[in-house]
């Protein structure tokens, strides 16, 4: 099969997955264990295979599903690198991001063209408040960076009083 070809075979599956795993007891809110910004007890271990490969896997609670949507449909040039996977892969992995993505499109939609949860109104307002040199500190990097500073990130919470922030450990926010 030529790329196009793939491209466009990944898309109708993403859709069919999307519209296959709608049912009412996987919909946002109907989970018995549920962090405040996403199903965590209900991940997929694809998902963890394929993207906590490179990086933590992100709330999917801080973007709405269109926004998920736009990352999955461009994972060849998955922000500057190729984090493609097969059509069987996707449509277990699209439907996580897809049925848990936040409601709240208010607070959760990406106000750039690739869609990134740093650039939500929800992000801009609980993080406004840091020091400009925050995300040039060694340890941190990047605003992405989000387990530099939420030390239980990787298990789902971002409680307050687990917030660390690397050169500033001595200032509550």
């Amino acid at each position: 099969m030529h790329k196009p070809h793939r491209f466009i075979f990944a898309l109708a599956l993403l859709f069919i997955a999307q519209l296959s795993y709608a049912s009412d007891d996987y919909k946002v809110g109907k989970h018995d264990k549920r962090d405040k910004y996403g199903p965590i007890a209900t991940m997929p271990a694809k998902v963890k295979a394929e993207c906590a490969s490179c990086h933590m896997v992100y709330p999917v609670g801080l973007l709405v599903a269109k926004d998920w949507q736009r990352i999955l449909s461009r994972l060849d040039k998955h922000y500057g690198t190729d984090a493609s996977v097969s059509a069987q892969d996707l449509a277990l992995i699209a439907p996580y991001f897809l049925n848990n993505a936040s409601v709240r499109g208010d607070r959760h939609t990406s106000t750039t063209d690739l869609p990134r949860l740093t650039s939500t109104p929800w992000f801009e307002r609980k993080h406004g408040k840091l020091p400009k040199g925050v995300y040039t500190h060694t340890t941190i990097k990047s605003a992405s960076n989000c387990a530099a500073c939420h030390t239980q990130a990787e298990k789902g919470s971002f409680a307050e009083r687990e917030i660390v922030v690397p050169g500033y450990a001595s200032r509550k926010w």
